[in-house]
């Protein structure tokens, strides 16, 4: 066999080498090791309207803490609020983000940071981001984005403690 042959087989069976080994295979989905607490049992939102619509406010203070080995990174585009339903939690608001102006930010291993979440929701007209749930008062928690630092693929979402919602009277 001439060396040139030699050397093709060789490179061909060293390239399936490195194509099969556990890089290129399924990964498991990241996970983060962090949890999240929002520090108030109760928050008051303030209505707001104009002549064309009518919308909510109110600032969700929370407290994030990393409990694994590798820093996290918080994506506030990915995060949202989840309504309590008879059986499940459910979507009812997501922010909206640019995406390109966003900066995710992070937090190192056994690092514990406080962050306002301001909340801004259109309940009427051509208010957006939209509030999803038929109601303002009610059970709700914060579904926030945390993806482990070098991790790949969708990002989990780590969700809070619940929180009771009412209207300012």
């Amino acid at each position: 066999m001439s060396l040139l042959r030699q050397t093709l087989i060789l490179v061909a069976l060293i390239s399936v080498g490195f194509a099969c080994d556990g890089s290129t295979g399924p990964r498991p989905e990241p996970r983060a090791e962090t949890s999240v607490l929002v520090r108030d049992d109760t928050l008051v939102a303030t209505m707001m309207s104009n002549e064309r619509m009518t919308w909510m406010e109110f600032t969700i203070p929370i407290t994030i803490h990393n409990e694994g080995p590798a820093a996290v990174r918080l994506f506030s585009c990915g995060s949202g609020i989840e309504a309590e339903t008879a059986d499940s939690w459910q979507r009812i608001y997501t922010p909206i983000c640019a995406l390109e102006l966003v900066v995710p930010e992070e937090i190192a291993p056994g690092q514990t940071r406080e962050f306002d979440m301001p909340v801004h929701a259109g309940l009427a007209g051509p208010a957006a981001p939209r509030w999803e749930a038929g109601s303002i008062d009610g059970n709700y928690r914060v579904a926030i984005a945390l993806l482990p630092v070098g991790a790949e693929g969708v990002i989990p979402l780590v969700t809070s403690n619940p929180f009771a919602l009412v209207v300012e009277p």
